[in-house]
């Protein structure tokens, strides 16, 4: 339902966090990105290349995704962005980056 605007050239944004739980981020300074968060991310990608539905099942498919999503309203801007997104080619992460451990600095062009 959204990808007409992008053929009109019209540009959506999403403006959220793929991985956003801020009991599990450590303070401490300049923390290593943690396993769990990237293996998230990484499912993320590798399914939204794929084109796979499964990225709106993220809750029973994706690795850790309990822990990486606790709820949803950071994720949900993702979903707009891939919805309305060039399902043609695969995703272009253009930035990533984990603050704190675990909190997930991610741009995707789609």
């Amino acid at each position: 339902a959204l990808r007409p605007l992008r053929d009109e050239g019209l540009m959506v944004i999403g403006s959220g966090g793929t991985v956003h739980n801020l009991m599990a981020l450590r303070w401490e300074g300049h923390a290593e990105a943690d396993e769990w968060a990237v293996a998230f991310d990484d499912w993320l990608l590798s399914r939204s290349a794929a084109h796979s539905e499964e990225v709106f099942e993220y809750e029973n498919k994706a690795p850790y995704a309990k822990q990486a999503v606790p709820t949803p309203e950071h994720l949900a801007p993702y979903w707009i962005a891939y919805g309305a997104g060039d399902r043609g080619g695969a995703p272009r992460v253009l930035f990533r980056e984990y603050q704190y451990g675990s909190l997930s600095l991610m741009a995707v062009a789609f």
